[in-house]
């Protein structure tokens, strides 16, 4: 499993991560997916467990709490102990273990209080830049919020981060052309020389970033709607909870012409990322002439609340392929409104908003055929939906067999006779370890 997602082979089913696709193909639970993942990706760097795993001498129970506090320094010793526990019995030593690191870890509180602070601003590129710091209780709740909606995500399948890998090589090509390729600068050019240096900075960010920070991002933006959602339920005046997205009509229609397509603040937004935006929203009609406006028009729906519940009805969940998500779906007009296309069921079809981004900016297509809906890659290949492979038990006992692994019922049993566990002795040595890793 970590090979094969270091290898991001499940790209190329158009999977939005290496979960999802255990998930579709093996017939996983996301949860059960995602924690197979981390447990795989941990065992790259704990040779000593990934052997005892190997020959059927740990459970996956026993490997799965050894993964979360094992490191380098300690893996041996944790061996040992696995060796004579339980599944259960370890997951109360690892419980207590993290409970004494985060307790020797403790800072000066006064120092947190008064450094806490939160800015945001919008950079050169368009990007909304957050940067803050929190006190460990303020972010407790901020973290506690994130998890629960990263999860959910997840297992929503709502993250795109497949999609936006693929266009990643192109991104890092240009940031580390502008970073490397530069020609020798006028060190007393101070101007350029920053510039480089920033540019620099920006490659090595982008290497950096993961599909978990990402999905912290889709987190924290469904965050802050949901934050407004309530808001909007308890305000008379809603519109003020609403961000406002404004576009000229001929815009809207042609990518070519230039106008006005932005948020309300003055932030500009391609022309497709409105229509993405507009598949699914409020809208309002309003006439101007040399920037005055003459008349505004009520707000409507692009989708009406009957053909909604209809859509709703008839879909149930994203319709790309191998996406599970049921929750916070955009309506997607196939053909356009803005191009002419008609707002009617046939036109329509559920999408969650990593795949409705997909279609408008990352080149995929959907057309209705009948009843079926097809999808394609930006190349125009077909992204087929074959059916989940089920696995067959002689099968498996066969291939162990061959590898001369010989599983039976006493081989992951641990020597362990159902005597009390002393937790205290177990950190202390754990702890010692700890400690000296550290130094």
């Amino acid at each position: 499993v970590a090979e094969y997602d270091r290898r991001m082979a499940w790209a190329d089913w158009d999977c939005k991560s290496c979960a999802q696709w255990l998930s579709w193909r093996c017939g996983l639970g996301m949860r059960a997916a995602r924690e197979h993942l981390r447990v795989a990706r941990s065992l790259v760097d704990l040779p000593r467990i990934q052997r005892e795993f190997e020959a059927g001498r740990f459970s996956f129970s026993q490997v799965r709490a050894l993964t979360r506090v094992a490191l380098p320094d300690n893996e041996e010793h944790l061996v040992e102990l696995a060796r004579s526990a339980p599944a259960e019995q370890l997951e109360g030593m690892v419980r207590a273990f993290r409970g004494a690191v985060r307790a020797q870890e403790l800072n000066d509180a006064k120092r947190r209080q008064l450094t806490r602070h939160l800015t945001y601003y919008f950079d050169e590129d368009g990007s909304f830049v957050i940067n803050g710091r929190l006190s460990p209780e303020e972010g407790a709740v901020i973290k506690k919020a994130l998890q629960a909606l990263e999860s959910q995500l997840e297992e929503e399948g709502c993250s795109a981060e497949p999609l936006e890998e693929k266009h990643a090589v192109e991104i890092l090509e240009d940031l580390g052309e502008q970073a490397f390729n530069t020609p020798e600068l006028d060190q007393r050019d101070s101007r350029a020389v920053q510039e480089q240096e920033d540019a620099r900075q920006r490659f090595f960010d982008s290497q950096m970033t993961s599909d978990y920070s990402r999905r912290r991002a889709d987190a924290l933006v469904a965050l802050a709607g949901a934050a407004l959602g309530d808001l909007r339920e308890r305000k008379r005046n809603s519109d003020r909870y609403q961000v406002m997205v404004h576009v000229d009509a001929t815009t809207l229609v042609n990518d070519d012409l230039l106008g006005r397509s932005g948020l309300d603040d003055g932030a500009s937004l391609p022309p497709e990322t409105i229509r993405r935006l507009g598949c699914d929203c409020d809208i309002v009609t309003a006439l101007e002439r040399d920037g005055e406006i003459l008349n505004v028009g009520r707000k409507t729906r692009s989708i009406p609340t009957p053909i909604r519940r209809a859509l709703e009805a008839r879909d149930r969940w994203c319709k790309f392929p191998g996406c599970t998500n049921k929750m916070r779906l955009e309506g997607h007009h196939m053909h356009h409104w803005a191009h002419g296309g008609e707002t009617k069921l046939s036109n329509l079809a559920l999408l969650c908003p990593a795949h409705h981004r997909a279609v408008h900016e990352y080149g995929y297509d959907m057309r209705r055929d009948g009843a079926e809906l097809k999808f394609f890659r930006p190349d125009g290949s077909r992204i087929d939906t074959p059916q989940p492979a089920t696995s067959n038990p002689d099968i498996v006992v066969a291939l162990n067999q061959q590898a001369g692994l010989d599983i039976d019922a006493e081989t992951s049993v641990p020597d362990w006779y159902g005597d009390k566990w002393d937790y205290d002795i177990t950190v202390s040595d754990l702890m010692r370890d700890h400690d000296i890793g550290m130094s």
